[in-house]
């Protein structure tokens, strides 16, 4: 049984990117990359238990397999990583870095289905309502909302959720009009 409490969604970190990247995704001005790097380690620290479960959902690091296995030394928690767009680096060597990986996942929370990927399918979004309770996406960075209306939708994006990562109690109980 999952615990909800001690079970996080995350994504978009892009742990170690270059500097003329950085510019387009930071919505820190003032911080180096490096400096936004280790305030989310801090972050994520002190958010996950030592015995917690992230699900990890795309885009964790731009830098090397060697950089992006010291970092994951430093993380707390079982890191479960739902592949994105920037997570090149092969199979093997993505499970070497994480606790277990795959394309996308689906969990069962007390018979509840939740969908996790890191592009969402704003085609099929409202169908898939049908079938799982919560549809968690990453990849959007842009505080915008892809599925208007439709409140079964999570963006798991770290710069739209206080740059750290958000449990599965706050995401099972997340609606779009309760921040309004």
């Amino acid at each position: 049984m999952t615990d909800l409490c001690t079970t996080f969604v995350t994504s978009d970190h892009h742990f170690f990117q270059r500097p003329d990247d950085f510019r387009f995704h930071s919505r820190l001005f003032g911080m180096t990359k490096p400096e936004l790097d280790q305030m989310r380690i801090r972050l994520w620290n002190e958010t996950v238990p030592v015995d917690g479960t992230i699900y990890y959902v795309g885009d964790f690091s731009d830098g090397t397999v060697l950089q992006t296995m010291e970092l994951r030394r430093k993380l707390n928690g079982k890191i479960v990583l739902i592949r994105g767009n920037h997570d090149l680096f092969p199979i093997e060597a993505l499970q070497a870095i994480f606790d277990d990986v795959a394309d996308e996942k689906v969990l069962d929370i007390n018979g509840s289905l939740v969908h996790l990927s890191h592009i969402p399918d704003t085609k099929r979004g409202k169908d898939m309502l049908r079938k799982y309770a919560k549809i968690v996406y990453g990849h959007v960075h842009e505080d915008y909302d892809l599925f208007p209306g439709l409140c079964g939708t999570f963006c798991s994006c770290v710069e739209r959720n206080g740059n750290r990562p958000v449990s599965l109690r706050d995401v099972m109980a997340w609606h779009p009009h309760a921040l309004q």
